[in-house]
């Protein structure tokens, strides 16, 4: 297998103080960092777009189905 590229994303820092409080808070979780947890946020998040209706029944993003 090859090596994996990475990318930086920037987010704004609410996000990451949320994040990084969640991780403190919740050691039952077993996440160790930011990166580890966001990484598997969008992971999760694909898989549940791909698995349920949401993706055909609306190609809008979440935020934009609110306004």
């Amino acid at each position: 297998m090859g090596e994996r590229k990475y990318v930086t994303l920037k987010l704004p820092e609410e996000f990451v103080d949320m994040v990084k409080r969640f991780i403190d808070e919740h050691p039952e979780w077993g996440y160790t960092s930011v990166p580890e947890f966001v990484k598997e946020a969008i992971r999760d998040y694909i898989l549940y777009l791909e698995s349920s209706k949401v993706a055909e029944s609306s190609k809008k993003r979440p935020s934009e189905r609110t306004r």
